[in-house]
């Protein structure tokens, strides 16, 4: 993985290449938790070319807005997979590790906070099959072509 520093030099070499100015990046502290390091980037005054602009001048937010949908829901069955990874490797580790001569598993409150972790990923998958659903029958095409 590359450095925020060598990020930030090739950045700024195109910047120079290109003469894009306004932009500019500076260095951000490692969050606590992130490994992934992390820099910012701004742009002040810049000035770009209307054919380079997306949906025209002042059709950028809508063109944003044209794969909203589509990314969230991405992202949903990324995240509802994730939830359900965490929950297979937790209850794979409630089952082997052991505490007072049985697995931890079998105690009270370790099988209701799984039972209710169950219950929110189930309703996590089906609230994303159901919103695929509706976006598929809005957005898919038609056939035949009429």
């Amino acid at each position: 993985m590359p450095s925020v520093a060598a990020a930030k030099a090739h950045f700024d070499e195109v910047n120079a290449k290109h003469g894009l100015h306004g932009c500019q990046t500076t260095d951000l502290a490692e969050d606590r938790g992130c490994q992934v390091p992390k820099a910012e980037l701004s742009f002040d005054n810049v000035k770009v070319p209307k054919a380079n602009l997306p949906g025209g001048r002042r059709g950028g937010f809508k063109t944003m807005m044209m794969n909203l949908a589509k990314e969230r829901l991405f992202g949903a069955c990324g995240f509802a997979a994730r939830a359900e990874q965490a929950f297979n490797l937790t209850m794979e580790y409630i089952t082997e590790q052991r505490a007072f001569g049985r697995p931890i598993g079998t105690f009270q409150n370790a099988r209701f906070k799984m039972a209710s972790m169950r219950i929110e990923i189930d309703a996590a998958w089906a609230l994303t099959d159901h919103c695929t659903r509706i976006w598929w029958a809005r957005s898919a095409p038609r056939w035949p072509p009429r």
